[in-house]
């Protein structure tokens, strides 16, 4: 049985490593990471990392979709291509 999960606002977690944080101060960032995230997004990694056949469709931003579409392959996940639409950046 394959599982889809629908997202409808697919997002992008930045996380940003500061050694020595100080508030009030310039703090330089060490590393900065990207990652796929949003609700369907996370139910649908979580399924497949338990070795659910899984699939996703949704709404992704067209300046991101590389980031999704590497991640989903990472863990096996089927975009369903022809239901997951592309949005323009300045919706």
């Amino acid at each position: 049985m394959k599982i889809a999960t629908v997202t409808l606002n697919a997002a992008i977690d930045q996380t940003v490593r500061v050694d020595n944080f100080r508030p009030n101060s310039v703090n330089r960032a060490q590393s900065i990471s990207f990652d796929a995230s949003g609700k369907g997004v996370n139910v649908a990694a979580f399924l497949a990392d338990y070795g659910h056949d899984t699939a996703v469709t949704g709404y992704l931003g067209q300046e991101n979709a590389d980031i999704f579409e590497q991640f989903f392959a990472s863990k096996g996940i089927m975009i369903i291509s022809s239901a997951f639409l592309e949005t323009p950046a300045s919706m």
